[in-house]
Order: structure tokens, then C-alpha cells, then sequence
């Protein structure tokens, strides 16, 4: 079973909390709670742990994981010269070869709302 895991934004960058670490009380009133994502369970092709919210790359084409009523999909940003479709179920895909985190990026309105082209990941 893998760890119910969270990501949110402090002021100095991002932190991490699984439920039952000691850090889990103080979690959610060190983060700004507009920035909180859940950790998908994957990693992409560079290692990085896919959370939701977090903008992924296939090639040339971006899209944002999001949380449907009993799993995570992508939510492609279709482009001009897009012909095909690419599947939404991220289950399809093989997130370690495949797939690389591009973007981080959160607002105000909170994860999945912010611009797909936004800055690279934090540092």
C-alpha cells in the first residue's frame, strides 16, 4: 500500500507530509493550504513524485494531473497540429519512461488552475 502523501508550499519552498509522520500537525499550518496536492503514487521519467496539480510533458505536449472521482488523469492542453488524441488515464501510461514533471506551478485558486506553461519546477 503506498503512503497517503501531501505537498504544500511554505514561504521558503515545498514541503512534504505523509499522514502518520511526525511533521503531519504542523504540516497543514506551515503550508499555504491553496497549494496542497496529493502524491499520485508515481514518479516520472526523471524520478520526481507526480503530485496532483503538476503539469507533465510527453514529447511536445503538456498536460495537468487531475483527480477524477476514482483516479488521476491528464487534462492535455491541446496545441495547434494536434490531430491525435492522447489518452487522459494515467494508468496508460508508463509515468517512469514517459512522462516528465515540467511545472509545479500553483496559484492562489489553487492547484491544477495555473498556467501549464508556467516556471519549471522549484527549486
Amino acid at each position: 500500500m503506498r503512503p497517503i502523501k501531501f505537498r504544500g508550499r511554505t514561504g521558503s519552498g515545498w514541503i512534504t507530509s505523509a499522514v502518520g509522520d511526525a511533521n503531519w500537525a504542523s504540516f497543514w499550518t506551515d503550508v499555504d493550504p491553496t497549494t496542497v496536492a496529493q502524491w499520485i503514487g508515481l514518479s516520472d521519467s526523471t524520478g520526481s513524485e507526480i503530485y496532483e496539480g503538476d503539469v507533465l510533458a510527453y514529447r511536445d505536449h503538456r498536460g495537468r494531473v487531475e483527480w477524477q472521482p476514482g483516479y488521476f488523469e491528464i487534462h492535455w492542453i491541446v496545441q495547434d497540429g494536434d490531430r491525435g488524441t492522447l489518452s487522459r488515464h494515467i494508468q496508460t501510461w508508463n509515468a517512469a519512461t514517459e512522462l516528465t514533471v515540467v511545472s509545479t506551478d500553483v496559484t492562489a485558486d489553487g492547484p491544477g488552475v495555473s498556467n501549464p506553461a508556467g516556471p519549471s519546477a522549484p527549486s
